[in-house]
């Protein structure tokens, strides 16, 4: 349903309906209006032809009342207005379908890179520096050759910039601006984005994985040694945000990031919460592993008194009799389990009595 404060100022002011091309052509005229102008200008939407025009400010600030005025400046209907909230477009403006053969052809790679993600609503459109890229960017385009590089600050700095703020748009479009790559950079983006990025998105971790080619490093810092899976497990919000989609395509590159450990930490697999462990267990490879120890993902969850851990271990087939270095298993490991409150001695009761059926 239309939303009551859009729907009172659609009452009060009216949008009249597009009749004819004349009419649209009319309603462009109308642009060049000083309040017109600004707020299109501040959503970078003057360039666009006037229906799109329309159709990116409203999705991008349907309730804010400028936004409307513009809308009627160009000629919006009602009906379109319906259409336009419902959402029936915001998908597509918001997906990031790209291929670009850049050694083939720079500036038709940064032609594409333009048409396909310029008009998306993206929160860094006011950046300056994002501005003087892509006035470059375009310049080279309409000049057909790359223009010298020539901002103050370097394209390193701008692209690690960029890239933690999930804008891979900018991030491609100085990739080809540029000779920056993987071969020339003095810091790994890969690294530099899990250690700052509180929320990694997969798009930008495919992004620097396969169109940068950045490696698939470690990280290390007063004297422990870290994996992007450690880092990531590290600061994602693990309890807001899905990890499954992140670590099924990591573990389709290289499996190992969850199974080896460094320094002191313990391999990210013996770190995974209820969600992850589901997951876990569908991957026989990372079920198998162990810690430097040669404790089993199972001497880990009775170690931690993890009832809910050790039912999904054993229900996926995990053997307790698995020795670890020290010649314990999982069954031995439950009798000899000290602990320190009536809390932890309910959990290794439960933990005792569902191995008992085993």
């Amino acid at each position: 349903m239309l939303p009551v404060r859009i729907f009172i100022f659609l009452l009060i002011f009216g949008l009249p309906v597009f009749a004819s091309e004349r009419e649209e052509q009319e309603c462009d005229k109308k642009l060049r209006k000083p309040e017109v102008l600004e707020e299109l200008q501040q959503l970078k939407l003057e360039s666009l032809t006037a229906k799109d025009r329309a159709t990116r400010l409203i999705l991008t600030d349907a309730y804010n009342a400028k936004a409307l005025v513009v809308a009627q400046s160009l000629g919006i209907s009602i009906d379109q207005l319906f259409n336009l909230l419902s959402g029936n477009r915001v998908q597509d403006l918001l997906s990031d379908p790209i291929t670009v053969e850049s050694e083939k052809s720079p500036l038709k790679a940064i032609q594409q890179i333009i048409e396909t993600h310029e008009n998306k609503p993206i929160t860094t459109w006011r950046s300056q520096n994002r501005k003087n890229i892509l006035k470059l960017a375009r310049d080279s385009v309409e000049k057909n050759k790359i223009l010298p590089w020539s901002e103050k600050e370097s394209p390193e700095k701008l692209f690690i910039h960029f890239i933690s703020l999930d804008d891979v748009f900018t991030a491609r479009l100085i990739l080809h601006l540029t000779s920056l790559n993987e071969s020339n950079i003095s810091e790994n983006p890969l690294l530099v984005y899990f250690e700052v990025n509180g929320h990694p998105e997969l798009k930008t971790v495919k992004f620097l994985i396969e169109e940068f080619l950045a490696e698939i490093t470690t990280y290390t810092r007063d004297g422990v040694t870290l994996n992007i899976v450690d880092m990531y497990q590290a600061n994602v919000l693990r309890e807001k945000d899905s990890t499954i989609p992140l670590y099924d395509y990591l573990y389709k590159i290289q499996p190992e990031l969850f199974t080896t450990s460094y320094s002191i930490i313990l391999p990210p697999i013996f770190r995974m919460t209820e969600e992850e462990l589901e997951w876990v267990i569908t991957k026989p490879e990372l079920l198998a592993a162990v810690d430097i120890g040669h404790n089993t993902l199972l001497h880990c969850a009775i170690d931690r008194l993890d009832v809910k851990a050790v039912t999904t271990l054993l229900n996926a087939g995990m053997n307790i009799n698995t020795p670890n270095k020290q010649g314990l298993t999982a069954k031995d490991l439950v009798e000899t389990k000290i602990t320190r409150d009536e809390n932890q001695d309910l959990y290794l009761a439960k933990i005792k009595e569902i191995i008992s059926k085993k």
